[in-house]
């Protein structure tokens, strides 16, 4: 089972139709995907999953959440017997790099990371397959807020921000290719994973 970590706004209904043309295009079956948001777990009850730091434009994750998130994470994992992880969200990156300056969507996305021993890509959210920003995804980020302005007007918490769907150009190809990069990374893990069972196997029986 591979995860899939989703952003805030997540794959909703909507996108369905995208993410199961990705998949189907990248020769995986939404079948061994198991999507799941730290959004929507009760890590977010009991901490802030975004910190902003300086000049920097967009928040990135917290460090003094990042224990918890692991642990959330580790428990997931296990509950769903995952192989290998897809990380569409940003709170999630410091479990693979704790460098928050560097920790973006932009920056980790191309590499292939570790967790537990896990395979981690990092993708764009699934806003990326649209080539601007749509007014449903700010509302729904926002809490109805279709603007920066709009919302500033309303009261908030100091922690919280303004949030904007990732959009990218290519963004479709960029997600597609992502996923088909883990494919082959997890065929490689199959085949290291065979041949120590084979030579293991022939070790015992020698003895």
């Amino acid at each position: 089972m591979i995860l899939v970590l989703e952003d805030k706004l997540g794959i909703t209904p909507g996108y369905q139709g995208h993410w199961v043309s990705i998949l189907a295009a990248a020769g995986m079956s939404e079948a061994n995907f198991r999507r799941i948001s730290l959004w929507r777990s009760p890590v977010v009850k009991t901490h802030m999953l975004l910190k902003k730091v300086g000049n920097r434009k967009s928040p990135g994750f917290n460090p003094d959440a990042t224990p918890v998130i692991y642990r959330w994470l580790e428990s997931m994992c296990s509950q769903f017997g995952a192989e290998a992880i897809i990380c569409m969200d940003v709170a999630m990156l410091g479990v693979v790099e704790q460098d928050w300056s560097i920790a973006t969507i932009d920056n980790l996305r191309g590499g292939v990371y570790r967790f537990k021993g896990l395979p981690f890509v990092v993708t764009p959210p699934i806003t990326a397959v649209n080539s601007q920003k749509k007014v449903k995804d700010i509302r729904a980020l926002n809490d109805g807020a279709e603007s920066k302005a709009e919302w500033d007007d309303e009261e908030h918490e100091d922690e919280e921000f303004f949030f904007e769907p990732y959009t990218i150009p290519y963004g479709r190809w960029i997600i597609q290719a992502d996923i088909k990069k883990l494919g082959r990374v997890l065929i490689t893990d199959r085949q290291k994973a065979d041949h120590v069972a084979r030579k293991n196997s022939l070790s015992i029986q020698q003895t």
